[in-house]
């Protein structure tokens, strides 16, 4: 079963209403009434990042570099073969790191020196579903068992964007209508208006891939992908001006405040 994560990855950009200075001017006199609207759209993805790593420990650094290198070799010419274009292999940077571990000697734990661990993420994108399952087999094959995330993405979540921050205006223009009818005062101009900042949540696939390597390598080509659908969000930040003539009803008078047993 796929699940959803929250990743940061893809956010919508500060936007920032101009208002006139007159306008600005008369809200800093005025009390106000501030609403954050949200509002979301679902989308299906469209794009998925296969994310996996190969790794080698040996006592020669230069050894295990070279099988790492060998089996992602192996891995990309087999990619290839199944009609993955180059540009979609993203390989990155290699890491090495010495590994120990630790026995017992002459009643004493002694750090034992195991060899250099040598690893390379590499990450295939595409945009046919299909292929998922043929991809983490072939990567099995080329000795790579490190299967990490599959990150499913909108290639242009600009125009679900769009509909989550007009859902967003809605929500801010009704809460304030609903807060002002509340208590009674009417809503003057909008002195601020700006929009948040949102991410889109991923669900991810890597456990079973895991579980397709753990049961002693068995096929997963057959096994069907289909992602949850997105959720694309946006907030909104209102803040609108109380019309004067309703401002008695949100003053305390001064002889209020003299006769109230505030916190005593």
């Amino acid at each position: 079963m796929l699940k959803k994560i929250v990743l940061s990855s893809i956010c919508s950009v500060i936007a920032t209403a101009c208002l006139s200075s007159a306008v600005q001017a008369n809200c800093f006199k005025s009390p106000t009434i501030t609403v954050v609207g949200h509002g979301k759209t679902e989308a299906s993805p469209d794009v998925v990042y296969l994310n996996f790593a190969s790794s080698y420990i040996d006592q020669s650094s230069a050894a295990a570099h070279s099988a790492v290198e060998e089996k992602l070799s192996d891995f990309v010419h087999r990619l290839k073969s199944l009609g993955v274009e180059e540009k979609d292999i993203i390989a990155g940077s290699i890491s090495m790191n010495p590994r120990y571990d630790f026995e017992e000697y002459q009643n004493r734990r002694v750090r034992i020196f195991k060899g250099y661990e040598v690893t390379r993420p590499l990450t295939v994108k595409t945009s046919d579903f299909s292929k998922i399952g043929e991809v983490a087999d072939m990567a099995v094959s080329a000795g790579i068992t490190d299967i990490r995330t599959f990150d499913y993405s909108i290639t242009d979540p600009s125009e679900y964007l769009k509909t989550a921050r007009l859902n967003a205006i809605e929500d801010a223009k009704s809460q304030a209508e609903l807060l002002a009818k509340g208590f009674n005062v009417h809503l003057g101009e909008a002195c601020s208006l700006s929009f948040g900042t949102r991410s889109i949540p991923r669900p991810v696939a890597a456990e079973m891939m895991n579980d397709a390597v753990a049961f002693n390598g068995s096929k997963s080509a057959s096994v069907k992908y289909n992602p949850d659908n997105l959720s694309v969000e946006s907030d909104v930040v209102a803040v609108y001006r109380i019309e004067s003539e309703n401002l008695s009803s949100l003053v305390f008078k001064r002889d209020d405040v003299k006769d109230c047993n505030c916190g005593k």
